[in-house]
């Protein structure tokens, strides 16, 4: 489960096995260390009892450090990062490997976007563009899909009722 930490911080944690089980509860203690939290179908059928015990434990340190220590003690734990620094720390991997890039937007300026979650080495990568501006193809579909002439178009525009906006 997720489970927060200092600072609004949040934690992600799994155990899978039962060495992961043990090692978690010598690093958490007290009542884990209990032999019958040992056994898995114990712990499943007091899911909500255990996940309240570990969100008890969790709430008061620090998530990175608590990342660090499940890890090396073997357990899959993750720091869940927040939105605003996985796409402003230049040096995570999503940026890192190319995945968040920086799209340039004619009204809405620059932004960071997500790209292709993966791509083949033998292909280019997504080249990412900006999404269009309201009404930028109204000209495209309707003549091309509708069929109707220039001057119909040109007519709609001039009556406001299509366009891109604020070019009318």
């Amino acid at each position: 489960n997720h489970f927060q930490c200092q600072q609004e911080q949040w934690l992600s944690l799994a155990v899978d096995t039962d060495a992961q089980w043990q090692a978690l509860a010598q690093i958490v203690g007290g009542e884990l260390t209990e032999k019958i939290w040992g056994e898995a179908h114990y712990r499943k059928q007091h899911e909500d009892q255990l996940e309240a015990l570990l969100a008890e434990w969790c709430q008061n340190r620090d998530a990175h450090d608590l990342e660090n220590r499940l890890c090396q003690a073997g357990i899959p734990a993750a720091r869940v990062m927040p939105l605003l620094e996985l796409y402003t720390d230049t040096q995570n991997p999503l940026c890192q490997s190319g995945f968040i890039k920086r799209v340039d937007h004619p009204e809405a300026g620059s932004s960071l976007l997500p790209s292709e979650p993966w791509h083949f080495s033998a292909s280019a990568p997504l080249a990412l563009r900006p999404s269009p501006r309201v009404g930028e193809h109204s000209r495209e579909v309707l003549m091309t899909e509708l069929g109707i002439s220039e001057n119909e178009y040109n007519a709609l525009v001039e009556a406001r009722v299509t366009g891109t906006l604020g070019h009318y």
